[in-house]
């Protein structure tokens, strides 16, 4: 299977059309954002996706098809390999580098606003949350909320890769935090002990 990262802009065009075509009320990298935040507060593809809940939020109530939720599905499989793939950071899906700088920083900031709502929707209790983890969802926070300039500059575009790397990096460590620690912890706990 191709790295989550060499795929991203096939990705992102595939999945832009599908949620337009399905009137859905998210862009695509919010969207995303919101799996990748579901993920990163510990869904996984055995507890399942709550398409209720998906359409409450995405699709103005209206239900999803078949087709839509295994379309939700692959998206999902794919984000969620890219998480539990060492080598891999934060599976981010917004536009490449061929578009305005302007639609890649509005299209992150909307991931950072999908991943937020999403998290918080699956952790729920956020003061359970250790340090580090609160601290990086306030950086996530500001990111989602970030001033938007039309700047196509080079400093800007170095900027925008910062931004998009620290993201990477802050969301894969509450991955580890939230979901692979306390997997391996549990893992340990259920070895049998030589007496």
């Amino acid at each position: 299977m191709a790295n989550f990262n060499e795929k991203a802009t096939e990705l992102y065009e595939i999945f832009d059309e599908i949620l337009a075509d399905a009137d859905c009320e998210m862009r695509v990298s919010e969207y995303q954002g919101l799996l990748s935040g579901l993920i990163s507060a510990g869904l996984n593809q055995l507890s399942g996706i709550n398409y209720s809940m998906l359409s409450e939020l995405a699709h103005d109530g209206n239900g999803l098809d078949a087709t839509l939720r295994d379309k939700i599905d692959a998206l999902f499989q794919s984000s969620q390999q890219a998480f539990t793939d060492e080598d891999q950071l934060t599976p981010i899906l917004i536009p490449d580098d061929s578009y305005p700088i302007i639609d890649r920083m509005e299209a992150l900031g909307l991931w950072c606003q999908g991943f937020l709502l999403g998290f918080g929707l699956h952790s729920g209790q956020q003061n359970r949350l250790g340090p580090e983890i609160n601290e990086a969802l306030q950086d996530i926070s500001q990111i989602a909320n970030i001033d938007i300039q039309s700047d196509n500059s080079e400093s800007s575009q170095v900027a925008l890769e910062t931004l998009i790397e620290h993201i990477k990096v802050a969301v894969k460590m509450i991955y580890l935090e939230q979901v692979l620690k306390p997997t391996q912890k549990r893992s340990e706990s259920l070895k049998p002990t030589i007496h």
